[in-house]
């Protein structure tokens, strides 16, 4: 089974209560076609550039995945 990493980018205006609602969505979608081993909380991080008119930190979720047998 092949390994996969999934980094997603979070508003940073978003509740705590929103951040863990969008993990479980992202999560759950990610487990229809695999499983996912872990997600790795990364914090807030300063940007490269502004997405959105957002130039201050966004919120970064890891999910480590792994993709079901017969999907390529």
């Amino acid at each position: 089974m092949n390994k996969y990493e999934t980094i997603f980018i979070i508003n940073p205006n978003v509740e705590e209560a929103g951040v863990k609602e969008l993990t479980q969505k992202f999560s759950n979608l990610i487990n229809n076609d695999g499983k996912v081993e872990s997600v790795e909380e990364l914090g807030k991080k300063k940007l490269a550039y502004e997405i959105k008119k957002n130039s201050g930190r966004g919120g970064v979720r890891r999910p480590r995945r792994r993709r079901g047998a017969g999907h390529r």
